[in-house]
């Protein structure tokens, strides 16, 4: 559990990363591209989003992906929140 602040940009950071790693990708992420655009399924969505609930120390909602689409909106509206 985190107790310090994270940056939207540490949060961008960390999702390219991890999508790079978990979808096997060989391309540059952009993140205004949906996730769906990078073939992210639901199981994988929520599993991230569980990842997120454990590295932020809140709790948050399982269709986290689906209301924010793009690494830019998540990362934007999960420091705002």
């Amino acid at each position: 559990m985190s107790t310090a602040p994270v940056t939207r940009q540490a949060l961008e950071d960390w999702l390219v990363e991890r999508l790079t790693q978990d979808l096997n990708l060989d391309q540059e992420i952009d993140v205004r591209r949906p996730f769906s655009y990078y073939g992210l399924d639901s199981v994988m969505a929520i599993t991230l989003a569980a990842d997120l609930e454990d590295m932020l120390g809140r709790e948050l909602e399982p269709t986290l992906l689906w209301d924010f689409p793009t690494i830019e909106a998540l990362a934007a509206s999960l420091v705002a929140a």
